[in-house]
C-alpha cells in the first residue's frame, strides 16, 4: 500500500515540477498555458489535487498544487516512520526537501529601527502587532504610564522604568502596539520617574529584549539556556519533532505547530535551548507536519516569553 502511494507521489512530483510550468508554441504565436487540470487523471492521482482554491495565475496554481503535495507527502512520510519503514521515510523525506526549495517563501524580518530614542508614535494605529526597536537604556525622557506606555513615551525610558534594560545597556525592545487609553498612571522604578496622564490615541506595552531568528540559529548557547526571540509564524519551513524540535528546525514553523503562533503572525517566544534528543517524531498540528529525524547537535521547545526581566 505504501509503496503505491510512494509511486503515485512520485509522479505527482515531477508533474508538478514538469506540468505545471510547461509552456507550448503553436503556429498561430499564441503561448497556450498547460494546466495540471489538463491532465487526464483517474481518481488515485486526484489524491494529490483535492481542495484547490480559485487562483488566477499559472504561479499561484502551480504553488497551491505544490502545497497540497507537500502535505500528502508528509502524511506518508509520517505513515511510513510510525510503522518502522525508515528508508522509505527517508526517500519521502528528500521529495519532500526538493519541493519546499521552490516552494519556501523568507518572510521579511522585524522591522527595526537603529534610533537609541525611539517613540512608536509613527506606528498609531496597528494595534495588536510587534514590532522591534533597536534601544539603548536611559533615564532621560520623558514617558507616560506604567507597564502601558503612551505612544510618544521613550521607549529607551520605559525600558528602564521596566526592569528590561539598565541605563547605558543596548539590546532589541520588542513591543506590542495598543489602543489609547482613558488615563495613565506614573509610578517610580528603577531610577525613572514616569508621569501621570489623561485621555491618549495610543499605547504601546514592552514584551522584553530579543534576538531576531537568524541571529538565535547563527549563536550557540549552553543547554538549560533561555532567550527571547522575535518569531514570524509560518506554515512553510522544515521543522522536525513535536513539543521538543530538533535545533536547526524553523523557528516560525515550530511556534505554529505549538499553537503559540499562526501564520504571518509575529511574536515574542521563551526559547528553551534542551539536550540532543535521540529521535524526533513527527505529528500534525494547526497546518504544519512536522518530520521526524535522528538525533541532532541540539534541541529546543518554546513558549510564550515572560515580560518581566530574569
Amino acid at each position: 500500500m505504501f509503496r503505491w502511494l510512494a509511486v503515485l507521489c512520485t509522479f505527482s512530483l515531477w508533474g508538478a515540477v514538469t506540468f505545471s510550468e510547461e509552456i507550448v508554441i503553436d503556429r498561430g504565436g499564441e503561448v497556450p498555458i498547460r494546466l495540471l487540470e489538463d491532465i487526464p487523471a483517474d481518481g488515485a492521482q486526484q489524491l494529490f489535487f483535492r481542495s484547490l482554491p480559485a487562483t488566477s495565475t499559472l504561479i499561484e496554481r502551480a504553488a497551491s498544487r505544490r502545497a497540497l503535495l507537500i502535505q500528502t507527502l508528509e502524511e506518508l512520510q509520517a505513515a511510513y516512520f510510525n510503522s518502522g519503514m525508515q528508508a522509505e521515510a527517508a526517500i519521502v523525506q528528500q521529495q519532500i526537501l526538493q519541493l519546499k526549495q521552490h516552494a519556501e517563501v523568507e518572510l521579511p524580518e522585524p522591522p527595526v529601527d537603529e534610533e537609541a530614542n525611539h517613540t512608536p508614535i509613527e506606528l498609531r494605529g496597528h494595534i495588536g502587532e510587534v514590532h522591534v526597536v533597536a534601544v539603548t537604556g536611559t533615564e532621560e525622557g520623558s514617558v507616560w504610564g506604567s507597564g502601558i506606555y503612551t505612544d510618544d513615551s521613550n521607549v529607551g525610558t520605559a525600558a528602564v522604568h521596566a526592569g528590561i534594560l539598565e541605563p547605558g545597556e543596548s539590546g532589541l525592545i520588542a513591543f506590542r502596539l495598543l489602543p489609547g487609553f482613558e488615563q495613565y498612571k506614573g509610578s517610580t522604578a528603577n531610577g525613572v520617574k514616569t508621569r501621570d496622564y489623561g485621555d491618549w490615541h495610543g499605547s504601546y506595552q514592552l514584551l522584553g529584549t530579543c534576538l531576531r531568528e537568524r541571529e538565535f540559529h547563527e549563536q550557540e548557547f549552553e543547554v538549560g539556556t533561555r532567550v527571547n526571540v522575535f518569531v514570524v509564524g509560518r506554515t512553510k519551513g522544515d521543522v522536525w519533532g513535536t513539543g521538543i524540535y530538533s535545533g536547526d528546525s524553523n523557528l516560525g514553523a515550530a511556534a505554529v505547530h505549538a499553537g503559540l503562533l499562526v501564520d504571518h503572525e509575529g511574536g515574542v517566544l521563551e526559547v528553551e535551548v534542551l539536550a540532543a534528543q535521540s529521535q524526533y517524531k513527527s505529528s500534525t498540528a494547526n497546518g504544519v507536519t512536522t518530520g521526524m529525524k535522528e538525533k541532532t547537535k541540539r534541541s529546543w521547545r518554546l513558549k510564550p516569553a515572560q515580560r518581566e526581566r530574569d
